[in-house]
């Protein structure tokens, strides 16, 4: 299993648009945006579907944890993530100590 370092996890969102550009950075889609794409339209449908599993549609926007968490899951890599609070309580009692 690998663990995540969450302090090196920004803590903003991505709009559809930037979703998209990560996922073309990381050849999950292709970086041609034609329609004549062979692909095009798998791509966009499968990409539409996570953004409604993310709930992106409600929110209109992901975060980075449930993006990195979503897309861990799809390349089959068992990774722990910890939320956003467990990190900031964690944080808080490194201080202490």
């Amino acid at each position: 299993m690998l663990y995540f370092n969450i302090n090196y996890l920004p803590s903003f969102n991505f709009n559809f648009v930037r979703v998209s550009q990560v996922l073309s950075l990381l050849n999950f889609i292709s970086t041609k945006e034609r329609v004549e794409s062979v692909n095009f339209v798998i791509e966009r449908t499968l990409m539409n579907e996570m953004w409604i599993i993310l709930d992106g549609v409600k929110e209109g926007s992901v975060s980075t944890r449930n993006l990195l968490l979503f897309l861990f899951a799809v390349m089959g890599m068992n990774v722990n993530v910890p939320t956003i609070e467990n990190a900031f309580t964690v944080q808080q009692s490194m201080q202490l100590d």
